[in-house]
């Protein structure tokens, strides 16, 4: 888990300097996703395991790379606005819309304790936003879109599990994004250089080995334990911001992070404990 947040947030830091190099997100999308199902293809075709592939909700996966266009768009649009620790905070309310969301749609019931600890959470995010009209930046919405639609994704994939192969979700999710981004891709094309065809390169690579090794650690950890190791994408977003930036962060960030965190963390412990709970019941 560790090893795939480093690499989503390696990922997160080539995305930032693509669009600092005037890339426009559809097209990183495009390509990313093109070379990924590439690479999956290729893959399973060699290990003769096609199979893992079949469907019988094409539709839906479609509309899940639909959203995914808003999830990862959104979040690598705003690195166009954002150091990456201000847009990792703001992205982080991702496990806050799950929460509600599980509870809109899958009729999870939540306590007063997790409920307080959402509401917590979206505190400490308008203490990182700092919010004013003067300084509001529109990175901040297009970072609330990205994570709002993380959720979607989420909730959609748990649903579509039961049913799906974690293969196919990951493989259709990409092939959905990708073909949506190819049809934007003509209005936002411009010809690249190699330097930033390798960037690219990169951020495929390393958002299949980011997907891989969560899928790896899912199948041999639980959730409650994994799932705290997410918030170390916030201390190398802090570290790639001075060193390749030279940008410390801000107070309110800190400090409206440090909030989100420990939300964020006690929200899952409370699950664990009532999951305990459960099971000592049955």
């Amino acid at each position: 888990m560790a090893l795939a947040i480093f690499a989503l947030s390696c990922m997160d830091v080539l995305a930032k300097i693509l669009i600092e190099n005037k890339v426009h997100t559809v097209t990183i999308l495009a390509i990313r996703s093109f070379i990924i199902t590439t690479v999956l293809l290729g893959t399973l075709g060699f290990q003769k395991k096609l199979s893992k592939l079949r469907t019988k909700r094409l539709g839906a996966h479609i509309l899940r790379g639909m959203v995914g266009l808003t999830a990862v768009g959104g979040f690598f649009g705003s690195l166009a606005y954002l150091p990456l620790a201000d847009a990792t905070v703001v992205f982080f309310t991702g496990t806050l819309f799950i929460a509600i969301a599980s509870v809109l749609v899958l009729k999870e019931r939540f306590g007063m304790h997790r409920w307080f600890a959402i509401l917590a959470g979206y505190v400490g995010v308008a203490i990182a936003i700092n919010p004013g009209l003067d300084e509001f930046s529109v990175g901040y919405v297009l970072a609330l879109v990205g994570s709002l639609s993380y959720a979607v994704l989420f909730v959609s994939g748990k649903i579509m599990a039961k049913t799906e192969s974690t293969t196919s979700l990951v493989f259709y999710f990409n092939a959905g994004l990708g073909i949506v981004a190819l049809c934007a891709l003509p209005l936002v094309w411009q010809p690249l250089t190699l330097k930033l065809w390798v960037l690219i390169f990169g951020v495929a690579m390393l958002a299949l080995l980011g997907h891989l090794a969560i899928t790896q650690a899912f199948g041999s950890r639980e959730a409650s334990v994994l799932a705290p190791i997410e918030y170390t994408a916030l201390l190398w977003a802090i570290f790639f911001d001075y060193m390749l930036w030279s940008h410390a962060p801000s107070s309110h960030t800190l400090w409206g992070g440090a909030v989100v965190v420990i939300s964020g963390l006690y929200f899952l412990y409370r699950e664990q404990q009532n999951s305990i709970a459960t099971q000592a019941e049955n």
